[in-house]
């Protein structure tokens, strides 16, 4: 037994779980906790000028290495400010544990200072929320917290500490209050299942393989391109995950769903055996419709459990489990004297998707009008991004047509807010990955709109030295709004445009750098000096403010309705 405050043992609780950094902004009721960062040399505390910004920051982090990313907050108005960002952490299964400094105990229900709900309030949105009682449960709830978000379908976990539970005193402890939980193991599929699935594969004559977001989680991205080339299956990726498999690989043609790549969509509605792989088969894939999942198709799912399984489309198998596993008994297959040339032919269309895709891309390398395209400036980073840059893409129009435009080579390199389509949520996701991945580029893409939501956080950057790169494209509107006024409501727009401060001088006042482009020549020079300059950066690129990308599907949805 030892005598430890709260602090103390919140912290011993964080050290058993190996973790580096915590992510917050500094209030009354966690002062407790917050004490005993000032003795530590192995945790960091980095305060950031937002509490929404902070558990962004938590949510890169855990995207960017794969390990739970920690965040600590005021209660009352600084716990709701993270709500959005927790929930853009529940939609992309990312392991957050977000600590919420609360109201005491003894002062509940009096209406005192900051009293909110807030454990009602996280539920929704966490795969746990829940009110640690006393100090000596602190380290048993962090356990807990960790085991949950890291546990099959991994997610954000809300803890909350009442400041009278965070108190400086001390309370005795034993050692084994700090051990991990383990991890449970799943079992092996059924060896009949699996071998139906084989001959499924065997017997397609147009087979497609679609990637998503678990498969980084269950570490099968190699798996994957491996089932690809022993069963000669092109592979496409679902909406923001470009990074499931390495786009150079030959058989890879492009991303699925809202602004991805029309030939891939166009492979997918051809397909006779469509294997969903670790993917929701969410409203950003497939629309709930037919549109690239054809009702003649025979649809196999192999995911990490079934809470997505046959929610919208018919499976004809589905695979539970450790997806790397079940992969690798599919790949445990003698093929040397299995012939596939039925389905030459499958291949060859797929191939000539491949060069349609990249002749595209190509002749977008030329443009040269003024006011630059959005599509140059992809074009531009294609070439001078290196092979381990981690994007962030916030949402709106003009970062809309980087999901079809950038390339990505290694798992853990492209994030987005997917369905939650929180705009304003890059910056702080790109700062938090930088951290994590300190020797890897990281870039946070932008619109004007979105970037300002989190603009103050430059500040943080530059106190805690975070040299992420900034591209702010600023076309003076609300993109994404503004072309659904243009075209069903006749152009009659309103709150669509918008007015900006230089973002290259708005960085140089926070200390950062900033630059400022004005010919498309000039942005991949730019964009290299950046990344090699080693400080926080933004770039702002004034683009054609008529170039809005369209979901024209769903336009015609909206036109029916």
């Amino acid at each position: 037994m030892k005598s430890l405050t709260a602090g103390e043992i919140f912290l011993e609780s964080l050290r058993s779980h190996k973790v580096e950094y915590v992510f917050g902004v500094v209030g009354h009721t966690f002062l407790g906790i917050l004490d005993a960062f000032y003795d530590s040399t192995d945790i960091k505390f980095i305060g950031c000028r937002h509490e929404q910004s902070a558990a962004l920051m938590a949510d890169g982090y855990a995207r960017a290495t794969g390990k739970p990313g920690v965040s600590l907050v005021v209660g009352g108005a600084g716990a709701t400010n993270t709500t959005t960002a927790i929930a853009g952490a529940y939609v992309a299964n990312s392991p957050v544990i977000a600590f919420c400094g609360g109201t005491s105990l003894q002062t509940r229900n009096t209406s005192v200072l900051q009293e909110t709900d807030l454990v009602s309030s996280f539920k929704p949105i966490t795969k746990l929320a829940t009110l640690i009682n006393k100090p000596h449960r602190i380290a048993e709830f962090v356990n807990l917290g960790f085991h949950i978000a890291t546990q099959d379908r991994k997610g954000p976990v809300y803890l909350e500490i009442p400041q009278d539970v965070s108190v400086n005193r001390s309370v005795a402890i034993d050692d084994q209050h700090f051990s991990e939980i383990p991890l449970l193991t799943t079992k092996a599929a059924d060896q009949a299942l699996i071998s139906n699935i084989k001959k499924v594969l065997v017997s397609a004559k147009r087979p497609l393989l679609l990637a998503g977001e678990n498969c980084t989680d269950s570490n099968a991205n190699q798996k994957i391109e491996e089932l690809s080339t022993l069963f000669n299956i092109p592979i496409v990726s679902t909406y923001g995950h470009n990074d499931v498999v390495s786009n150079d690989h030959p058989l890879y043609i492009g991303p699925l769903g809202r602004a991805g790549a029309p030939e891939a969509g166009d492979l997918c509605k051809q397909a006779d055996v469509l294997v969903a792989i670790g993917t929701k088969l969410g409203h950003f894939d497939t629309y709930y419709d037919n549109r690239y999942i054809s009702q003649d198709s025979t649809l196999i799912q192999i995911d990490l459990d079934t809470t997505f399984i046959n929610q919208v489309f018919p499976a004809t198998y589905s695979l539970t489990g450790d997806i790397n596993q079940n992969i690798s008994l599919l790949l445990e297959n003698d093929m040397s004297t299995v012939s596939l040339e039925h389905r030459d032919s499958w291949i060859k269309i797929a191939q000539s998707k491949q060069v349609q895709r990249l002749d595209r891309l190509h002749k977008e390398t030329l443009l040269s009008s003024a006011p630059i395209k959005p599509q140059k400036v992809y074009a531009e980073l294609r070439k001078v991004l290196p092979k381990n840059t981690i994007v962030s893409m916030d949402a709106g129009g003009c970062v809309a047509y980087g999901y079809d435009r950038l390339q990505c080579y290694q798992p853990r390199t492209f994030f987005s807010s997917l369905d939650l389509g929180c705009i304003g949520w890059g910056y702080g996701i790109a700062l938090g990955a930088k951290i994590g991945k300190p020797d890897c580029p990281v870039v946070s893409i932008n619109g004007d709109g979105g970037y300002l939501f989190h603009a103050r956080e430059i500040a943080t950057a530059v106190q805690h030295d975070i040299p992420v790169v900034s591209i702010v494209m600023n076309n003076n509107a609300w993109g994404s709004e503004k072309v659904y006024q243009r075209d069903l409501y006749q152009g009659r727009y309103v709150g669509a445009d918008i007015t900006n401060p230089r973002f290259d001088k708005l960085a140089k006042l926070f200390g950062g750098d900033g630059y400022y482009i004005e010919h498309p020549d000039s942005i991949g020079d730019t964009i290299a000096k950046a990344l090699a300059s080693g400080n926080p950066s933004v770039i702002e690129i004034p683009v054609d403010p008529e170039e809005l990308p369209a979901s024209a599907h769903a336009l015609k949805s909206i036109k029916k309705i």
